[in-house]
């Protein structure tokens, strides 16, 4: 049976949804294991939650040289460390831009290069020459939607678009059924004392537009605000500035929440915000599995004009913005659009929900047809 690498650098595998999807897939028809390097930099080996055989490498390098720096040299001892195992293997995966070393070093057609954003490093000068010879060795390079790919072929970054692939970061079937209770579930049900809420995720950072999404809700309705993972610190500071107590009246932060327990929240919401500031590709052209994951339960959404987005709401499941969301005015009346007509964006959520749920299909079997 053909033998796959899966090449990560990743918090958690547990929190890793894309490779876990990609994992299970491929575990259906070749023998999968995992090799990963995590964010504690810890060692360690045995079965995911999901039942897929992992071993994670310890680096000497992340100990002695900064935090957050000379990357490049912490993944050549990553793929230093791993290269004699990986002869055992006939299929490399390796995952997003940070594990370049791996294809790069690599046999011709012995990997697959999959890339959760797009390849900022590679973008111009001699990089965009490495990425070109990675190119032309690889069975296939995958990215997250097919406006990546054109955003690459027409900044000339990609020159064998035959050689490139997309799969959507939508969630799973296992991801929609879980009933999997949060373990802030019953305060978060006693402090909403049955009111409507609206459900928030992915905050932390300035490109998302904190301050905009919930000051936009405070003002135009009486919502609540369920809040999962952090949001911004300034933006959050701003907010409470500016509004007191009603940010902790009207706004519950759930902290981090497991994928799997993301649904029980999630599902009873009226409806999400999801935006991404545009001045750089990766943000203009997101795949943001939020957005995938509010319309597979049934719930409406506001985006921004991001291509990305827009293309898939189109006015279906909510409104599509004329901007990315940094015009407040323009979210506030939004929101009174959507929930002008909430039960029209709902169904059509419910009614096409199936066309946004992962199938293991769209892993392509004939990617690795010749292995």
């Amino acid at each position: 049976m053909t033998k796959i690498a899966v090449i990560v650098k990743t918090s958690g595998l547990e929190f890793d949804d894309r490779v876990r999807k990609v994992s299970l897939a491929l575990s259906k028809k070749y023998n999968v294991k995992i090799l990963v390097l995590l964010n504690d930099n810890s060692s360690s080996q045995g079965l995911t939650s999901y039942g897929i055989e992992f071993e994670s490498i310890r680096l000497v390098t992340r100990n002695v040289l900064p935090s957050a720096k000379l990357l490049p040299i912490k993944m050549l001892e990553f793929y230093f460390r791993l290269r004699k195992r990986l002869r055992l293997f006939d299929v490399i995966w390796a995952n997003e831009e940070s594990t370049f070393i791996f294809p790069l070093l690599a046999k011709k057609n012995s990997f697959i290069w999959d890339l959760h954003e797009i390849p900022e490093f590679f973008l111009s000068g001699y990089k965009r020459k490495i990425f070109q010879y990675i190119e032309r060795k690889a069975l296939k390079i995958i990215h997250a939607n097919p406006q990546r790919i054109k955003f690459l072929i027409d900044n000339s970054v990609i020159n064998l678009s035959e050689k490139h692939d997309y799969i959507h970061n939508f969630p799973d079937q296992v991801f929609i059924n879980s009933n999997e209770e949060p373990s802030i579930y019953k305060n978060f049900i006693s402090w909403l004392d049955n009111d409507k809420y609206v459900y928030l995720q992915g905050l932390s950072g300035i490109a998302r537009y904190p301050y905009n999404t919930i000051a936009s809700i405070i003002e135009q309705t009486d919502y609540k605000i369920l809040v999962v993972g952090k949001v911004h610190p300034e933006s959050l500071f701003n907010l409470e500035k500016e509004y007191g107590d009603k940010i902790k009246q009207r706004l519950f932060n759930a902290g981090m929440v497991n994928q799997l327990a993301i649904p029980m929240l999630l599902k009873e919401s009226l409806f999400s915000i999801v935006l991404y500031e545009t001045s750089k590709p990766n943000n203009r052209f997101c795949e943001a599995n939020r957005l995938y994951q509010t319309i597979s339960l049934g719930v409406p959404v506001i985006v921004g004009k991001n291509e990305s987005m827009a293309d898939v709401v189109q006015g279906k499941y909510g409104i599509v913005m004329k901007t990315d969301g940094s015009d407040i005015n323009e979210l506030k009346e939004s929101i009174f659009k959507l929930s002008s007509d909430i039960e029209f964006y709902k169904s059509n959520c419910i009614k096409h929900s199936e066309d946004y749920i992962w199938k293991d299909e769209y892993i392509n079997f004939d990617w690795l047809s010749d292995k």
